[in-house]
């Protein structure tokens, strides 16, 4: 649901796809920015998520942002708490280089060994379901 200058509010299971290709020239070299509040921190929340991802992708868990599966190696030390604003990023360079960012700070950085470094597909984002 759409609340004006509060942005989308989503429940559990909802959220939002996109096709995301007529707005990136390339989907191995491309930026997310998402400004948002959580409700709770602890659970598992997927921010984003590509067809071909399966189960992986951003998530906040533990009050962490983190890239899933674990071994990917990708979590920020910094906690994320519920009902804080926050600009989460996730980047990922041509070469496959992640880069995740809290309130544009960068947090961790690196090529994690799975589904080609996070490359989505050319047609396919989940946010926040």
């Amino acid at each position: 649901r759409f609340y004006g200058s509060r942005g989308y509010r989503f429940g559990r299971g909802q959220g939002l796809v996109v096709d995301q290709s007529p707005c990136l020239k390339s989907n191995e070299d491309w930026t997310v920015l998402m400004h948002l509040s959580l409700d709770n921190t602890d659970t598992r929340t997927a921010l984003l998520r590509s067809d071909g991802w399966g189960e992986y992708g951003l998530y906040v868990e533990k009050r962490q942002f983190k890239l899933l599966p674990d071994g990917a190696q990708m979590q920020c030390r910094e906690r994320v708490n519920p009902g804080v604003q926050y600009k989460l990023a996730m980047t990922r360079s041509d070469k496959g280089l992640v880069r995740l960012y809290i309130n544009g700070y960068l947090c961790i950085e690196g090529k994690p060994p799975y589904v080609h470094s996070f490359l989505p597909s050319a047609t396919g984002l989940t946010f926040m379901r």
